[in-house]
């Protein structure tokens, strides 16, 4: 993983009419500032969306459990990230669309500042792209539009730490690996994530099952189950990726 703030963010200030009035954010360059991450954290209501073309795991936070979208199988490496850094999965996890922004919370007042990653190399004084605040110095259409996506993003980032705090308090998480093998034979283990264990889920009591299901925990849980099978999808991402390396390679099943 690339040793950032935040995976992505190296220098997250806030975001200031006097220091950023006469600056663009330009993202013709794509998402390749995320290229080395192999997971992407989601929120509860991205779990459809994500569930139809990748797996979601999770990883252990200080109080329970976040999950992500695995993205890649091997360490530093997107799979949904091209060379020339456009995203080539089905669906774009708000992580990434609400970049190069991002809360941070001002613990004196006891609320969130909006931040902007000034290390972005999108970020520039020639017009290029969108820009972030209007003539009159007010915040641009663009500005407000991202502004949106990341209180929802924060909004939807609580009720997810929640539904990890429950998994944790029910004991309903067990280590989880992926095991492949590369077009050249050479085999692979992706570890340091989680599942839900089915039978831990299966030997809970029927109050409660039925506590999980009105909290909407539950479907959660069982898109999270059905999204592990796109570990395939990956694998094969995987081959085409090593046989565009190596096109002489010969493909083997992982």
């Amino acid at each position: 993983m690339a040793k950032k703030s935040l995976l992505i963010y190296e220098n997250a200030v806030p975001l200031s009419k006097e220091v950023h009035r006469n600056l663009s954010v330009d993202f013709s360059g794509g998402y390749g500032f995320a290229a080395e991450l192999n997971t992407i954290p989601v929120v509860a209501e991205e779990f459809p969306l994500v569930a139809a073309g990748l797996p979601i795991i999770f990883a252990q936070s200080e109080k329970g459990a976040m999950p992500s979208a695995l993205v890649g199988l091997r360490n530093n490496e997107n799979l949904c990230v091209s060379e020339d850094g456009q995203w080539q999965g089905r669906y774009l996890p708000a992580f990434l669309r609400r970049y190069p922004f991002v809360f941070s919370k001002d613990e004196g007042r006891n609320n969130y500042v909006l931040c902007i990653d000034s290390s972005f190399s999108g970020l520039n004084d020639q017009g290029k792209g969108d820009k972030l605040f209007d003539d009159n110095g007010e915040a641009s259409e663009f500005t407000k539009d991202k502004l949106g996506l990341t209180t929802s993003f924060q909004k939807q980032f609580q009720i997810t730490r929640d539904f990890g705090e429950r998994l944790v308090e029910l004991d309903l998480l067990r280590d989880g690996e992926v095991q492949f093998q590369t077009p050249s034979g050479d085999k692979g283990v992706t570890k340091g994530f989680m599942t839900v264990d089915h039978d831990k889920l299966m030997s809970l009591s029927e109050g409660e099952l039925g506590a999980l299901a009105k909290s909407g925990d539950l479907e959660l849980i069982h898109i999270h189950i059905q999204s592990l099978r796109n570990v395939e999808v990956l694998g094969r991402a995987l081959i085409q990726h090593l046989q565009a390396e190596r096109p002489d390679a010969s493909s083997k099943d992982t």
